[in-house]
């Protein structure tokens, strides 16, 4: 998979799962086992959830993802705050 990944979500609660579902999926992507890709998810949702409480209903949710130095890198961005969550990718079996 080419890094970055960049997605944008609405924050508006219907939308909010979206973006933890596909951090997990990208973790998942890049090696990660169950325990990383729910790890992930489960930062990504806080990380939302927190920021959701001084969104405005039209701010987005931006999510960048990349896998620099064998760790799964999600930057989430939204209404002028951030958070980066990071994972410890297992490394390559050969």
């Amino acid at each position: 998979m080419l890094d970055p990944v960049q997605l944008l979500v609405p924050i508006d609660a219907r939308f909010r799962a979206i973006g933890p579902e596909l951090a997990g999926k990208y973790c998942a992507a890049q090696g990660g086992s169950e325990a990383d890709v729910a790890s992930v998810a489960t930062a990504v949702t806080d990380a939302v959830e927190a920021m959701s409480a001084t969104a405005r209903d039209v701010d987005a949710v931006t999510m960048n993802f990349q896998t620099p130095s064998g760790q799964v890198e999600v930057t989430v961005r939204c209404g002028g705050q951030s958070a980066v969550v990071t994972r410890r990718l297992p490394a390559p079996k050969g």
